[in-house]
């Protein structure tokens, strides 16, 4: 439908693995041959990027904002015979691109992975089933507190699922000091202090999936006396930059009522992409959330968000191209794959 899809997510997800899968040629911004040389010559000439075997790949297409509109631009003039796949870890630095990409590129969000697709689900019960009324009675298979805990601080990082739990909880750690020490930075240029960046994050894991005030946050990167005061637009900036790098997002209030004033009324809450993030944030190792289980169940509730919110997202979108008659009637190898399924 679309004559090209842009793949947004965080660092370390599977972007560029997932894009290179579907397409037959490749460039990367990133790529630091020659002095960066592919970003340098996109700049100067934007069709450059796009010469290749469609579907192109065009990986971290946020260094050139100026892409966007040139692949928007080939689009209209093959006429989608033309196609690409863009991806990017962080919204562009510059100014905006001059057109949405309505009709022309469509914009997926991609979350670390789920338990179905790390293996650690039976995946035996279907979000998409339950909205349809096909409700199955199915036995959680047998587990251990230990089990949960490990998916918790191990996280659905691609790169991390055959490391040892050690190792595994080395990763998100890492991403946290990097993510304060520069990421926050560079991703529009903007100068942040990595000190109020690290209090942000360990406010926004503290309180994590709960509501939260700007009072709070701020007190909470002010807490040593000798700090600034910070202000609410200061707070709101530091915020909008973590959601630019898909760190966190904003989970809005909910209630059954359409018209209910919960919904515009009451204060949103900050979800990380993945729960290994709060917990490297908090220093949770498995032997302390062993003994301490309020924390571990905020943690859990983390991963069941996570979780949801990738089915949800294949169901909103497969819903309107897969009915249900026509998914059963289809080939099992057919099938559209991770369409809702609910993680155990």
């Amino acid at each position: 439908m679309f004559g090209a899809v842009c793949i947004q997510g965080p660092k370390y997800c599977g972007k560029t693995w997932t894009g290179r899968s579907f397409s037959n040629s490749e460039i990367s911004l990133l790529d630091p041959s020659g002095s960066f040389q592919n970003r340098e010559m996109a700049e100067l000439a934007p069709s450059f990027a796009l010469q290749g075997d469609p579907p192109r790949l065009i990986d971290e297409w946020q260094e050139v904002p100026s892409l966007w509109d040139a692949v928007r631009n080939e689009v209209d003039r093959t006429g989608k015979s033309s196609t690409f796949v863009l991806t990017g870890s962080a919204v562009p630095r510059e100014s905006k691109p001059r057109h949405s990409g309505v009709g022309r590129i469509e914009k997926l969000k991609m979350r670390p992975m789920t338990l179905q697709e790390s293996g650690d689900s039976t995946a035996e019960v279907s979000l998409h089933g339950l909205f349809e009324g096909d409700v199955l009675l199915r036995k959680a298979p047998e587990t251990t507190l230990e089990v949960l805990i490990h998916l918790v601080v191990r996280g659905g990082w691609p790169g991390s699922l055959q490391s040892a739990e050690s190792s595994a909880q080395r990763m998100p750690r890492n991403y946290v000091d990097t993510l304060s020490s520069d990421d926050l930075s560079r991703v529009d240029g903007i100068r942040r202090d990595p000190e109020k960046v690290s209090r942000l994050l360990h406010s926004l894991a503290r309180t994590m999936e709960q509501a939260t005030t700007d009072k709070t946050l701020i007190r909470d990167m002010t807490a040593d006396a000798s700090s600034a005061p910070l202000s609410a637009e200061t707070v709101a900036d530091y915020l909008r930059a973590l959601e630019k790098v898909f760190v966190i997002e904003e989970i809005p209030s909910w209630a059954p009522n359409l018209r209910s004033s919960l919904r515009v009324n009451k204060k949103p809450k900050y979800h990380f992409v993945d729960p290994s993030l709060p917990a490297a944030i908090l220093g949770a190792s498995s032997a302390k959330l062993l003994g301490d289980l309020n924390t571990f169940g905020f943690l859990f509730e983390s991963l069941c968000m996570r979780d949801l919110l990738v089915y949800a997202e294949a169901m909103r979108r497969c819903s309107s191209i897969v009915t249900k008659k026509d998914s059963k009637s289809m080939p099992s190898s057919k099938r559209p794959t991770g369409l809702g399924r609910v993680s155990r």
